[in-house]
């Protein structure tokens, strides 16, 4: 079954010499599922969470797979469900005490990210945990040395600030969100942009290519509060 998994993802990203296709890899991780593989539950309720892989969106039940992979002890299931829990979707009322449970069970467990969000609940003082921006950075730092890109740029822009207990780094910040960015973060390309359209984090003011960045994160869907752009 963990093979399945393995499967649907190369389907799901398009790779592995497999042209993408979201309605094999959500046929895979259904698959895998039944077959009480609990990664294969996590990303079943993802596709569920979305509405992608061929299945229509069903926040309840995704709230009831991620359950169940994290009962199980599975991080990313415990990530996700922490998620639902903090914003009150997928089934569960909200309650971000729980949600930090969760994260923290995540993070203990393995999985990156999980601590990347439970590092976002110490930066900004959310989940019922005190406000700990130093403690927000180590986990940034964690994450994004663990290969998640999004601790990659959680830690650059702290470098570039100067918050999360770390000094004002602006060399090392453009070095992890070119880092991010270049391993598809799409918030990392975004904060790359301000840079060069500020000459900042070791940067030459670079307005095109300011422009290019802002364009690719923007253009992707996944980056919030864009401003329409002129495509």
């Amino acid at each position: 079954m963990s093979a399945c998994v393995n499967l649907g993802k190369c389907y799901e990203h398009g790779e592995c010499g497999f042209t993408q296709d979201l309605k094999r890899a959500g046929e895979l991780y259904e698959k895998a599922c039944n077959g009480g593989d609990m990664p294969g539950c996590s990303n079943l309720g993802e596709c569920y969470r979305l509405g992608v892989c061929g299945f229509a969106q069903d926040l309840k039940w995704a709230g009831e797979l991620f359950q169940k992979a994290c009962d199980a002890e599975e991080s990313f299931g415990c990530s996700s469900l922490g998620m639902c829990y903090k914003s009150g979707s997928c089934g569960p009322l909200e309650d971000s005490k729980r949600a930090g449970v969760l994260f923290q069970k995540a993070c203990d467990r393995g999985g990156m990210l999980g601590c990347f969000n439970l590092g976002a609940c110490y930066e900004n003082g959310e989940c019922s945990l005190p406000k700990d921006s130093e403690r927000a950075g180590r986990l940034y730092e964690k994450v994004c040395d663990g290969g998640e890109m999004s601790g990659c740029t959680g830690f650059g822009l702290c470098c570039k600030s100067g918050g999360c207990g770390s000094p004002r780094d602006p060399k090392r910040a453009g070095e992890l969100l070119q880092k991010a960015c270049d391993g598809g973060e799409m918030y990392g390309c975004m904060g790359l942009s301000v840079c060069y359209s500020s000459g900042d984090c070791g940067l030459s003011k670079d307005f095109r290519r300011a422009y290019e960045l802002y364009k690719r994160a923007c253009g992707s869907g996944a980056v919030e509060g864009c401003r329409p752009l002129p495509f």
